[in-house]
């Protein structure tokens, strides 16, 4: 039985990282972000999924929904393991995440999914729309700081999380868009080919 159950952990497929994001634009830290998650969580592989708009920010995108497809898929485009799906611009509504994972699983039955997910994110779950489904579907990868606790977390929350420490980045969209806005380099803080797609259609200015 142990020897089994031994190769059947061997041949268990690995877990798909989930990393969700308005990417407007998108920033290397939106890139070392899943990179790092996937290296400690040894995932097979991580896709990352634009939002059409996030429900909680409606109306504060910036780029068209179009236009940051094509950015973040511009970053990726040589990194075998990183696939963009595009399932929630093509909705071309705001879209709740367990919304995307029904769609996902349904369409990718027997796959196993890794929510990727930023602190302040986790510490807000019991909020989300059909938050207990949600963790019961997919294992949550929290982004974290050094010293982050999940104590204040329900236990049933908690079970489903797999903290991952990473170096601080303090690097956003929001502050992206301010600099282009200033007429400053982002140079080195966005993918070279997403800053391509910025400079020859003027965006953010």
């Amino acid at each position: 039985m142990a020897e089994t159950e031994h190769r059947s952990q061997e041949t268990r497929p690995a877990s798909t990282g989930l990393f969700g994001g308005s990417f407007d634009p998108p920033t290397v830290a939106h890139l070392i972000i899943p990179e790092l998650v996937r290296d400690q969580l040894a995932l097979g592989a991580v896709w990352l999924v634009p939002a059409w708009v996030n429900p909680l920010k409606l109306g504060r995108t910036h780029a068209p929904p179009e236009i940051r497809l094509e950015m973040i898929r511009a970053a990726v485009k040589n990194v075998p393991y990183f696939q963009v799906i595009d399932y929630e611009i093509r909705r071309g509504e705001a879209s709740y995440t367990i919304d995307t994972v029904r769609r996902l699983k349904r369409d990718h039955p027997g796959r196993e999914f890794t929510l990727i997910l930023g602190a302040d994110s986790v510490a807000t779950l019991p909020r989300w729309k059909q938050y207990r489904e949600l963790i019961d579907s997919v294992r949550i990868a929290a982004v974290v700081r050094p010293g982050w606790s999940l104590a204040d977390l329900p236990a049933g929350v908690r079970r489903r999380i797999h903290p991952v420490e990473i170096p601080p980045l303090p690097l956003s969209s929001t502050m992206i868009r301010e600099r282009i806005a200033r007429g400053r380099s982002v140079r080195f803080l966005v993918p070279d080919r997403a800053l391509e797609i910025i400079e020859s259609r003027a965006l953010y200015r």
